[in-house]
């Protein structure tokens, strides 16, 4: 079925990491939230620039909040990022093959909820 029928039918979570506010990331998060059906929970992590710029992240991420949710179900999550700007996450293949209980890359980067 391709890229679309794929995300309608089977993404459940997505995590996106050093979100900054563009208006390319918005209308991707935007299209996810209002085309994928099964999704649960939708965790976005807000960079440091973004936090730093004096840019309002809440009045861009209203757009998200505003989208018509394909999934009625769905937990919508916003966290600052504890890395700072230019600070790389340490992900490995070590870490992202442990066949562990919970996802590796969860909640490792961001702790403080930000909406």
């Amino acid at each position: 079925g391709g890229p679309i029928t794929c995300i309608r039918q089977h993404l459940k979570k997505i995590i996106f990491h050093d979100f900054r506010g563009s208006t390319n990331e918005t209308a991707f998060l935007k299209f996810i939230a209002e085309n994928a059906r099964v999704l649960k929970n939708m965790v976005i992590v807000v960079s440091d620039w973004l936090l730093s710029s004096g840019v309002d992240a809440r009045a861009i991420l209203k757009h998200l909040t505003c989208a018509k949710w394909a999934s009625g179900a769905c937990k919508f999550q916003v966290f600052k990022s504890i890395l700072r700007e230019g600070e790389r996450p340490v992900y490995g293949v070590l870490l992202a093959s442990e066949v562990l209980p919970s996802d590796p890359f969860d909640k490792i980067y961001y702790r403080e909820p930000l909406l």
